[in-house]
């Protein structure tokens, strides 16, 4: 029953009740004209309530914006931008002004502006204190484009929740399970393809396999999934080769799943190479994985990275690859972690390999540095694309530089903002940084937990509801 149905109901019956509707993070104008139409405008409160961050668990909290992804890059509907930033202006109001706000892309970049801006313009709110000075719990807010690693999303999760997320699908931190629930399907096939894409290994082979797995059915979401890899991680797939595996989907899938792949093109996540005439023109969102691979180790031998319940490097969440996300994160808040990393692969060649990555295992903690920005990576960092930010606030009311720049002995909190979304295994992977970093807390903070799935899910076409069969009447 609609807002509509009830109030009709009861007033058809002679019932009088008060109504309120509650609109959340706002009230909308659309809403007040279509129930001002309807003649019922009067006889409702409308009320908003800005609800802003959910706290998932002790370390996570999220907006719970399930179609940030699409609405932003595809649909050019930046409300989740603007509630983003005005949950982080909460957080700034409640702990003081982030020290340092920094991240990588043009999003990133609009969220960063738009939050300096809100916060020059905030009004006080009663009951809610407003700090202008620098936080001493707070060190800096890294923000993470999601577009800005579309690579991490595209691989099947290896952690424990992950894993459930992969195969079942967790939602606002619950998880439903069908009655009829049967062994899942195996990973094998597309783990051994995904791992040969990372590293660049036999590309027409792997396009091969994936036309294979098209054949035999496999879900639509993970073919789809695998395309997206190959694309991103190569920088595109030739003209011939993209073409008969568009061809070879659509006529196994359905043609209602054009727009989709149509969706993925427009996204620059689908690409031939070279590129077509018509896109020629557009800002090249092409992202260097073969030399980001190397210069930041995203792909690391399973010695080298320990072992599962003692590992070296944040790659064992997916068996040797490092997330590019949390390698970034790294390169501002857990540097040391970074260079000890190329350090092991150089001492690795030499006869002590087992010995030196056993010691590894049992390094104490690092100490948290001072934040300085994206310091000894910049060249790195400039080849991924869109702008970089690198900004630092200093507040009108404050005394110290804040934390960032001169470390106490209390331990200090830095924000980690997914704009887009973040993995469950992104997350597993920033806690092994905390446990693995003295004097330093890391906050998730995301628009909502995604994966894969899910943002292919919100690329794809809705589901048309079933009709009743009316009785009597015509099958």
């Amino acid at each position: 029953m609609t807002i509509l149905d009830h109030i009709r109901k009861h007033t058809a019956a002679g019932d009088k009740h008060i109504y309120t509707l509650i609109l959340t993070p706002r009230t909308s104008t659309l809403i007040s004209q279509v129930l001002e139409e309807e003649g019922v405008l009067g006889e409702i409160t409308i009320l908003p309530y800005n609800l802003q961050f959910i706290p998932l668990e002790d370390d996570v909290i999220s907006l719970e914006h399930e179609n940030a992804f699409k609405e932003i890059w595809l649909d050019g509907d930046e409300t989740a931008l603007y509630n983003s930033a005005q949950a982080l202006l909460t957080l700034q109001r409640l702990y003081g002004l982030f020290p340092r706000i920094l991240g990588k892309g043009e999003h990133a970049e609009r969220l960063a502006r738009l939050l300096i801006r809100l916060n020059s313009q905030q009004i006080t709110t009663p009951g809610l204190p407003v700090s202008q000075g620098v936080s001493e719990k707070i060190d800096s807010l890294i923000i993470v484009e999601r577009r800005a690693d579309m690579v991490t999303p595209m691989l099947t999760q290896l952690t424990y929740e992950g894993l459930i997320d992969e195969l079942v699908g967790v939602s606002n931190t619950y998880v439903e399970l069908p009655a009829n629930i049967v062994s899942p399907p195996s990973q094998a096939n597309t783990s051994e393809i995904q791992q040969n894409l990372l590293a660049s290994y036999e590309l027409n082979t792997q396009l091969t396999h994936l036309e294979d797995l098209v054949a035999e059915g496999a879900d639509r979401r993970t073919i789809l999934r695998m395309m997206v890899l190959a694309s991103v991680v190569s920088g595109g797939i030739k003209v011939k080769q993209l073409e008969s595996l568009k061809r070879v989907f659509l006529q196994t899938y359905g043609y209602e799943l054009l727009p989709t792949l149509l969706s993925l093109e427009s996204l620059q996540l689908l690409q031939s190479n070279p590129l077509p005439p018509s896109q020629a023109h557009l800002p090249s969102m092409k992202l260097p994985f073969t030399a980001l691979r190397k210069q930041l180790r995203l792909l690391i031998e399973e010695s080298e990275g320990g072992t599962d319940a003692m590992p070296n490097d944040i790659s064992y969440v997916y068996s040797g690859y490092a997330p590019l996300s949390i390698r970034l994160v790294q390169c501002v808040a857990q540097m040391n972690a970074v260079l000890a990393s190329f350090n092991a692969s150089d001492s690795g060649k030499g006869k002590g390999k087992g010995k030196d990555v056993s010691q590894a295992s049992e390094m104490p903690k690092m100490n948290a540095h001072p934040i300085v920005g994206w310091k000894g990576f910049e060249d790195v960092i400039n080849t991924i694309p869109g702008p970089t930010i690198d900004i630092t606030q200093t507040g009108i009311e404050s005394k110290a530089q804040g934390p960032s720049l001169f470390p106490k002995e209390q331990s200090t909190t830095t924000v980690v903002f997914f704009l887009g979304g973040c993995t469950f295994t992104e997350i597993t992977a920033i806690r092994w940084m905390a446990k693995r970093t003295r004097g330093r807390r890391f906050m998730i903070a995301t628009t909502g937990v995604v994966s894969g799935n899910s943002l292919i899910e919100s690329l794809l076409p809705a589901a048309k509801p079933k009709t009743a069969k009316v009785a009597g009447g015509s099958s």
